[in-house]
């Protein structure tokens, strides 16, 4: 039986049976269990113990504020799980990614994405971009630029070429292009973020 405890009204007929001493509570989530059981308990000991009014409010505040705590860091938990599931499913196709490349700047910079994913540092993956110097990384603007150019006459040749092993070679040649480009602008985001930082 799924109870809607969100329900105002259900929340309140579960809180008058409490009082009754007749609230069926297998049926309910841990949180909850806890929360009704221990306020029939306190509704006997107002009823029949005579325990005063104001003190019987104070505790039923007190048990209140308990079960939201308790709420709260069932769905925070729930929270923390579903994010490291999904990075634990993104780290799988980020390894998979991995093996076919034969590119040491994309291996370096999806195998710090995986790491950053896996410990939970969301900074970690900048962190080690910045410090990149390897396989043509440091492009200067210029040679980004030209890069640039490149691909563009690449890509324009692509619509005019009569030859089909020229166009086949001409693919390659733009991925590389853009590659580079990439690369580039990967560094030159990371150290953006670096300045922002200090």
């Amino acid at each position: 039986m799924n109870i809607d405890l969100r329900d105002p009204v259900v929340w309140s007929a579960l809180e008058r049976q409490a009082y009754d001493g007749t609230v069926n509570l297998p049926p309910l989530p841990p949180a909850a269990y806890k929360y009704f059981a221990e306020l029939t308990e306190l509704y006997r000991a107002f009823r029949f113990d005579g325990m005063p009014k104001d003190e019987a409010e104070n505790r039923k505040q007190l048990l209140s504020k308990a079960y939201d705590e308790q709420v709260a860091e069932i769905y925070h938990a729930r929270e923390v799980y579903a994010e490291y599931q999904n990075a634990v499913r993104t780290a799988g196709t980020l390894t998979s990614e991995i093996e076919k490349s034969d590119s040491v700047f994309e291996i370096m910079e999806k195998a710090s994405k995986i790491v950053g994913l896996l410990i939970g540092d969301r900074s970690f993956y900048g962190r080690q971009i910045r410090k990149i110097t390897c396989e043509g990384c440091t492009l200067t603007s210029q040679q980004a630029h030209n890069q640039y150019d490149m691909l563009k006459g690449c890509v324009n040749r692509m619509f005019v070429t009569d030859d089909l092993d020229e166009l086949i070679r001409l693919y390659p040649s733009a991925l590389h292009d853009i590659e580079e480009i990439r690369k580039y602008n990967t560094i030159r985001l990371a150290k953006k973020e670096e300045n922002n930082e200090r």
